[in-house]
């Protein structure tokens, strides 16, 4: 088996998120952003919060996958016996329009429980 994470190059990622599956991430986002509480005049915009229990949600509907783990399992989501996948969140700025910008933070640890019922 192979225990090495990779990320998904271009043609593997237009392969697994199709057109639908975008256009529910992209709903998803802009509800987010619209959601977000108006920022007071001479104040920093704040950053958009979104609960990681809800992002793997949007994910699980928009690729018609099931919902695995919780915690400190490897995976959140899952298309059985062909793969599985860790949603993560950043914090995410937004520019003043309201547009995402390029910076994020956000750590994670690859140290967590072993999930192997695929």
């Amino acid at each position: 088996m192979n225990y090495v994470l990779t990320p998904l190059n271009r043609n593997q990622f237009d392969e697994l998120f199709s057109p639908k599956a975008i256009k529910v991430i992209q709903y998803f986002i802009n509800t987010s952003i619209f959601a977000q509480p108006e920022v007071r005049a001479n104040k920093d915009i704040l950053p958009i919060q979104i609960p990681k229990e809800h992002l793997e949600q949007w994910f699980i509907q928009a690729l018609n996958v099931e919902s695995v783990g919780s915690g400190s399992y490897p995976i959140d989501i899952l298309k059985p016996h062909q793969w599985g996948a860790d949603v993560k969140m950043l914090s995410c700025k937004v520019d003043k329009n309201k547009n995402l910008t390029n910076g994020d933070s956000g750590e994670t640890s690859l140290a967590q429980k072993l999930y192997y019922n695929y």
